[in-house]
């Protein structure tokens, strides 16, 4: 039904109903209801207003076929809204009086974290020069490349004990003062 259909209907109605002829006056009369019809009448009338006057909170009710979790998301949607928009009128948010020792704990949590994004942006500065260091004394070499002569090892194996190395004192062997013949040992000279 469109606006002016309904506007319509609405006038039609009214003047039916503020009609002050006196026939349809006598008419009226003459049709009154039983009692207990218009006890009952009243008390759906009652209804029907407090049904329109909590109209808002039906808004905050479950509709069918709505999940729980549907439900709980729109009235969180709706409740928020109201919230941020009520933040800016000043009677709604009375004035807040915040303690010394809050703000400084708060002053105190900000430097932290600070200081800590402060540290991770050096060492990942610090990774980024080592890995750029390490980029510029490694060649690359391409297949087919000609190469004067192969690379030397500098470094020495782990478990290979070399002559230098090795003291006086560790070199030492008892047996190797004697010499031995088919007869026995004999000490060397």
């Amino acid at each position: 039904m469109g606006k002016h259909n309904r506007k319509k209907l609405e006038k039609k109605s009214n003047s039916v109903s503020k009609r002050k002829d006196p026939i349809y006056l006598k008419y009226q009369e003459d049709q009154k209801c039983p009692s207990k019809q218009s006890e009952l009448l009243s008390v759906n009338q009652d209804t029907i207003k407090k049904k329109r006057k909590g109209n808002l909170s039906n808004k905050y009710q479950q509709l069918p076929g709505e999940t729980d979790f549907q439900f709980l998301r729109r009235i969180n949607h709706d409740v928020s809204y109201v919230v941020k928009a009520s933040r800016g009128i000043p009677d709604t948010q009375p004035e807040i009086v915040e303690d010394k020792a809050v703000k400084k704990l708060k002053l105190k949590q900000k430097k932290r974290l600070f200081e800590k994004k402060l540290k991770q942006k050096t060492k990942l500065q610090e990774k980024r020069v080592d890995e750029m260091e390490k980029s510029v004394w490694k060649e690359d070499i391409k297949f087919g490349d000609v190469v004067l002569r192969p690379p030397e090892l500098k470094s020495k194996p782990r478990k290979v004990d070399l002559k230098e190395n090795v003291s006086a004192k560790k070199n030492f062997s008892f047996l190797s003062k004697f010499s031995t013949d088919g007869a026995g040992f004999k000490l060397k000279s």
